[in-house]
């Protein structure tokens, strides 16, 4: 969670203007993105590789789908295999293709993945002499469904969930600082497990998208996956993967970045494997989006926004997740949500927790911090859009906030369980019912405005 974002009035302002209305987004079922699809005459097709278990996630190779250096990603990745100099340093685009949500293009696109169709299609053009190679991108095979929801919410289990979050906060990935080597290695790790689980890319597009993300306008990745919907309409799941580096002295140095926010990322994976393998698919689409630069200032999520790359108007709700790892002792099962009586996305926590035995209260019941938190976390960017936006959390900020003491030994895994099932259950509830969350009066004004219908094309 970021300590500080600025005076709220100034950043809804910037974010509000950055998402101007400009159009309506379109989509035609024969569309693609030359730059990222075409190929040269000698290019080679090869069959895909086949998707390996969520256990085998500890030691894998990286999808080549995006313009970075495809390397590989062990658990936990090696200090001599980090760089000194950060490549994409230098480079500086936020250009992206679009996620369309058009039925006919998408369902035509996993038809031909579920055929067994998917193209591999490497070194599109040439790399710049000092920069990242650019390839086309990977598709990836749906996963098989479970019998049964419950079948397939089972999935989502302690040692999974502590798994990822050992391979992100290990003392190796240096506290993910944006940008760095470290955080370019986390973003591999999450779009390899995003394809491992069975998300598809977004429609001609890569799974990482460059973004300016540093403070001083560096560029590192966003991580998209999809779960393709019957309908054009979407519901996002996201959860920021940066931390904030290392201390210039001490014994111990690395703000592991445990809590805050390996596992929130490792829940949004795992809410990925459950609902990727849930028995029937959603009538909206689900993204799951990894988010840079959370901690500089919400440089991620702002990115998102200002450059949709699926219409601001399509997506129904955010469930943003942050800090999921330190559940309070004394109510294991109380999840607290940034802004709860802003909107009605309430109610779809409130059900969906019942069967689990969680509650979701406002983030005043815990704290007065947590009461104040609506804009300090990826959930802000998207409210000053208008689109319904939170963030939820567990337990309250302790000791462990933003300082070296948040590793991984300290995340309850267990306690996770639960509030994890809870969210993938309310997150497939908002995919496949035909109602739609929306602002109360008790929200902000400038978060009622109606969001944007652009993307960019």
């Amino acid at each position: 969670m970021s300590p500080v974002v600025g005076d709220p009035d100034s950043v809804t302002a910037a974010v509000v203007e950055d998402v101007a209305e400009s159009g309506p987004d379109v989509c035609e079922p024969d569309e693609v993105v030359e730059e990222d699809v075409e190929a040269p005459a000698d290019a080679t097709v090869a069959e895909p590789p086949p998707v390996a278990s969520v256990a085998s996630v500890a030691s894998v190779s990286v999808v080549p789908d995006v313009d970075a250096p495809s390397v590989s990603v062990s658990a936990p990745v090696t200090a001599e295999a980090a760089s000194n100099e950060h490549p994409s340093a230098a480079q500086h685009s936020s250009t992206h293709p679009r996620i369309a949500l058009q039925p006919t293009c998408y369902a035509a696109h996993m038809r031909a993945v579920s055929l067994g169709a998917a193209l591999l299609i490497a070194a599109c053009r040439p790399a710049p002499e000092d920069g990242p190679r650019e390839q086309a991108p990977v598709s990836t095979e749906p996963a098989r469904a479970d019998p049964d929801l419950e079948t397939a919410l089972a999935r989502i289990r302690t040692e999974d969930l502590r798994r990822h979050i050992e391979v992100l906060a290990a003392d190796e990935m240096k506290g993910r600082a944006t940008p760095s080597p470290q955080l370019d290695r986390a973003a591999e790790y999450v779009a390899t497990s995003m394809a491992q689980v069975g998300l598809a890319p977004p429609p001609h597009g890569r799974r990482r998208i460059r973004v300016d993300c540093g403070a001083s306008g560096e560029s590192a990745f966003n991580v998209v996956g999809v779960i393709p919907g019957s309908e054009r309409e979407a519901v996002l799941v996201t959860a920021h993967y940066d931390h904030v580096g290392e201390a210039r002295e001490g014994d111990d140095r690395v703000f592991n970045g445990a809590n805050d926010n390996a596992s929130g990322v490792s829940a949004m994976l795992e809410i990925a494997d459950a609902l990727a393998h849930a028995p029937d698919p959603p009538r909206r689409s689900i993204v799951f989006v990894a988010f840079c630069g959370e901690e500089k200032g919400l440089r991620g999520s702002k990115a998102f926004v200002a450059d949709p790359p699926i219409a601001l108007s399509s997506l129904v709700a955010v469930v943003n997740l942050e800090m999921l790892g330190h559940p309070d002792p004394s109510d294991p099962k109380r999840a607290w949500v940034t802004g709860r009586d802003y909107s009605t996305l309430r109610a779809w926590l409130e059900r969906s927790g019942k069967p689990e035995g969680v509650t979701f209260v406002d983030g005043s019941a815990v704290g007065r911090v947590e009461g104040n938190a609506f804009d300090r976390s990826d959930n802000y960017p998207f409210a000053s859009a208008g689109v319904v936006a939170h963030t939820i959390a567990a337990g309250p900020l302790d000791d462990h906030y933003h300082a070296v003491s948040d590793e991984a030994s300290r995340v309850d895994t267990d306690a996770m369980v639960p509030i994890v099932r809870a969210l993938a259950r309310a997150t497939l509830d908002l995919a496949t019912t035909k109602a739609r969350p929306d602002w109360t009066g008790k929200a902000p004004a400038p978060f009622t405005r109606r969001a944007s219908s652009r993307s960019r094309p």
